[in-house]
């Protein structure tokens, strides 16, 4: 029996005494080595699956399900499925499926024209990144419909699927895995060189800075934006052109401070007004820098763009481990296509960066 079989049984085993869980979940290591072992058991268990149709089938099919259900209105998250979709089409026939005539709690923060927006933005980047059409990823199902298309060929998580449970965070896992398992090159990945909208004019040389749009620069023990600007030009330089990424409300926030400490920061919102927009200043920039947490970065992460990502929250470092390490601890590079210019800088206090 493989390994990551045995974690399964052992969990399943540990759920049907109270006594156990409550010592495994009151106990710290063993809470996050029984969550990390579960996923990473879920993961490879899928991949066995995958590869074993796969292997069996004369003309396999895989169905990759993407249900707004349980899926958030979050651009980062969503480009989780693209990579699956470019991976797995890479080697085999992959229908996409995006489902969106249900929504998650978690788009209820968008109004119902931002919700439109939203949806229509996820099939802009699928067709736009993945290189599928309208007719692939529009299909306008109902989920008992879909259902009965999913009778043919695999669907990834098809379990979860079913049930209607998230699959996003685990298809980041599955991608590293998939990447290392079906011996990927990086042409798979998304590709940091392309140009998807027409922005105006930008500077020869810059660095796209991306700011969370939930991020507080007033919590105790968090950089203010005076510090995080000192940390970014301590890295960067000073004489190279910053430009900050976020929302619009956000950017307007950290503008009017960086106007009134007469920083030098211009504007996302002076080149780009979209999302594929944003996807380009990424692109288009010598190097993507993030301090904390953001979507945007995957469109870096999934891809060769030089990126520097820092963090002196333990929580969010800890959820880089689970992410990116492919679940194989002391591993030296995150992701199995990390470049050399692409790094991530960790710490448990901010004194550290400074010295860096």
């Amino acid at each position: 029996m493989k390994w990551h079989k045995i974690i399964r049984k052992v969990r399943s085993l540990s759920k049907r005494s109270n006594t156990v869980r409550k010592i495994i979940d009151f106990v710290p290591i063993l809470g996050a080595v029984d969550r990390t072992g579960f996923v990473y058991s879920r993961v490879k268990e899928e991949e066995d699956k995958i590869i074993g149709y796969l292997s069996k089938s004369p003309r396999p099919i895989i169905n990759l399900v993407c249900d707004l259900r349980c899926t958030p209105p979050t651009y980062g998250d969503f480009t989780a499925f693209l990579l699956a979709f470019k991976i797995l089409n890479s080697k085999f026939q992959t229908n996409f499926f995006l489902l969106s005539n249900e929504f998650s709690s978690e788009w209820n923060v968008l109004e119902n024209g931002a919700q439109d927006r939203c949806v229509e933005d996820f099939k802009i980047m699928a067709v736009q990144v993945t290189g599928m059409t309208y007719e692939l990823i529009d299909h306008h199902y109902s989920f008992e419909q879909l259902l009965e298309v999913l009778r043919g060929g695999h669907t990834v998580f098809a379990d979860y699927v079913k049930k209607r449970k998230k699959i996003y965070w685990d298809l980041k896992y599955l991608n590293i895995s998939l990447f290392k398992s079906m011996k990927c090159d990086n042409s798979v990945l998304l590709d940091s060189k392309k140009s998807y909208s027409k922005l105006k004019a930008l500077p020869d040389s810059y660095v796209a800075w991306h700011i969370h749009r939930g991020h507080n620069f007033d919590l105790p023990g968090s950089l203010s934006f005076e510090e995080s600007y000192d940390l970014v030009r301590q890295i960067i330089g000073f004489n190279i052109t910053l430009i900050t990424m976020s929302t619009p409300q956000k950017i307007s926030e950290v503008m009017r401070i960086a106007t009134a400490k007469k920083l030098n920061v211009k504007s996302a919102r002076l080149f780009s007004c979209d999302i594929l927009g944003d996807i380009d200043l990424v692109n288009g920039a010598d190097l993507f820098f993030q301090i904390g947490g953001g979507g945007l970065a995957e469109f870096a992460l999934f891809s060769e763009k030089p990126f520097c990502l820092v963090d002196y929250s333990e929580k969010r470092i800890k959820r880089w481990n689970e992410n990116y390490f492919g679940l194989k601890l002391f591993q030296r590079r995150l992701l199995p296509w990390q470049g050399p210019n692409q790094k991530f800088l960790k710490s448990k206090n901010v004194e550290a960066f400074f010295s860096k």
